[in-house]
């Protein structure tokens, strides 16, 4: 595993993705920050690290834009039911638009996602998970 955290952040919007990216690495310091477009995309790079003896498991993952419900749901599945425990304990959030409801296809998965976020991605929320989450170190 390597050190320090390593963050997924899953999100089509490239504006939104790069601020995130930097508001990540400015909260935390120390964090690989893997950028991607669709939850697929995320899922393919997971499964690839196990070929690798420093792999990047993520820490925690932002599900934003760019994934269907089926996508997401994929994605929470395969964390949740992973024998790698270090896939299993990812905390996930998932990241809202105002304008975006939550289905209940998501809703249903809810037991899976760590919270929620509304975009745009304030300090005060990353904060938030620093303190409640042993990232913080």
């Amino acid at each position: 595993m390597t050190k320090g955290r390593v963050i997924y952040l899953v999100e089509s919007n490239v504006d939104f993705k790069n601020r995130t990216e930097r508001l990540l690495k400015n909260i935390w310091g120390t964090t690989t920050v893997k950028l991607f477009s669709s939850c697929i995309e995320a899922y393919n790079f997971m499964e690839n690290q196990q070929q690798f003896s420093n792999k990047e498991y993520p820490d925690l993952v932002f599900l934003g834009e760019g994934s269907s419900e089926e996508c997401i749901n994929n994605f929470l599945n395969y964390c949740s039911s992973s024998p790698n425990e270090t896939i299993k304990q990812t905390l996930i959030y998932l990241l809202l638009s105002p304008l975006e409801p939550l289905t209940d296809t998501v809703l249903k998965q809810k037991d899976k996602i760590k919270g929620f976020l509304e975009k745009p991605i304030c300090t005060e929320a990353i904060c938030e998970i620093v303190r409640n989450t042993d990232l913080a170190s």
